[in-house]
């Protein structure tokens, strides 16, 4: 019926806000209605809605032409914690940095490098090192020098950026860290490939 009548829908789309179910978006987004309508209907997807895989990776691209002004920031994180594609998920990652709080941010990167070792699927939803020394880079010094092969960057002592070094040490993306005074000392990779 949607389908049939998509004018309509699209002129009325936010009436439609939580109502519209993953089946029958997944068949909409799946259907030769225009990519505007896709992006449209982006609009009024719930954050259970983009939990399902197979609709995440349908649906990142109209996402991203979307931007994330005008979704719930529930929606963005959920959407970037599930997607598979690194590179489309980085992308979107950037898009929610620049309309959230570098705090939201923080913490989204740092669920994002959560591993649970007892749930495969959820391994596969972490990023890989490249991924996140780029994601790093999109914050402001200090926290982006973490992303920088041979340095020593000292980073505000809080506890999300303790957090933070203790998944990047765990996922052995740096070699350590310490305390010092109100600082925490970063002891970057020397390479790569360490």
């Amino acid at each position: 019926m949607i389908e049939s009548n998509h004018h309509l829908f699209k002129k009325n789309i936010l009436d439609y806000q939580g109502t519209i179910y993953s089946g029958i978006a997944f068949k909409l987004l799946k259907s030769n209605l225009s990519d505007d309508f896709k992006i449209q209907l982006c609009r009024i997807i719930d954050d259970n809605t983009v939990a399902n895989e197979s609709f995440c990776e349908l649906s990142a691209p109209y996402f991203l032409k979307l931007g994330f002004s005008s979704i719930e920031r529930d929606v963005a994180e959920t959407l970037i914690h599930f997607l598979l594609n690194e590179e489309l998920s980085l992308k979107l990652f950037g898009k929610y940095y620049a309309q959230y709080s570098f705090d939201h941010s923080l913490n989204l990167l740092t669920q994002k490098l959560k591993v649970l070792k007892d749930e495969p699927r959820q391994e596969k939803q972490t990023w890989n090192e490249k991924i996140v020394m780029q994601a790093l880079q999109l914050f402001p010094p200090p926290i982006s020098t973490i992303s920088e092969y041979g340095k020593k960057p000292l980073i505000p002592f809080t506890e999300k950026n303790r957090l933070l070094l203790n998944i990047l040490k765990e996922r052995m993306m740096i070699s350590s860290y310490k305390q010092e005074v109100d600082s925490l000392r970063v002891f970057t990779k020397k390479s790569k490939r360490q």
